[in-house]
């Protein structure tokens, strides 16, 4: 749920759910940007280290109709998913401005996380070894909300912020 204020040059949400209540904020003129809403097309994603399959699950989201569920086979002690999306996003007005929000469900407890995103696989943001939530929580089995300000990612190689168009998440964990 969301209760919405308006207030000169800023736009006030109060939001709340499992996380308690949070305050969002947006200066008049910045959208909200969602950078990629879930394709039900599992051949699109790269699946790599410890999974083994995907598929679309109709049950347990956050956003839309459906998220990607995938299998673990536990044994070498990460997994990947990544994909490259048909259109580069550019987001140029956010640098150093906003922050990468992700809900993820983690069934099993994990050691960390990082996440890349950026325009190739040799050019782009990563944010590594998260191990909180937006609260500051510990991660924990179940849903997790993550949240990188953009101004603490790590840049490698030379990634062209107008057009964002890979991404790839990296879930370290017990092999």
């Amino acid at each position: 749920d969301k209760d919405f204020f308006s207030s000169n040059n800023y736009k006030l949400a109060l939001s709340w759910d499992n996380y308690g209540k949070i305050l969002l904020a947006r200066q008049e003129g910045k959208a909200d940007l969602l950078m990629e809403s879930f394709s039900d097309d599992v051949p699109e994603y790269t699946l790599g280290g410890d999974i083994d399959s995907a598929a679309v699950d109709s049950l347990y989201y956050r956003e839309g109709a459906s998220s990607l569920r995938f299998n673990v086979v536990a044994s070498v002690g990460y997994s990947t998913i990544s994909r490259v999306l048909p259109e580069g996003i550019d987001l140029d007005s956010y640098w150093r401005q906003g922050s990468l929000f992700l809900h993820i469900y983690l069934p099993v407890a994990v050691d960390n996380l990082g996440i890349r995103y950026g325009s190739s696989t040799s050019d782009y943001y990563e944010a590594t070894g998260i191990t909180t939530d937006i609260t500051g929580a510990d991660l924990r089995v179940g849903w997790n909300l993550i949240k990188v300000p953009m101004s603490s990612v790590t840049e490698v190689g030379s990634p062209d912020f107008t057009d964002v168009d890979y991404y790839r998440i990296i879930i370290n964990h017990a092999g």
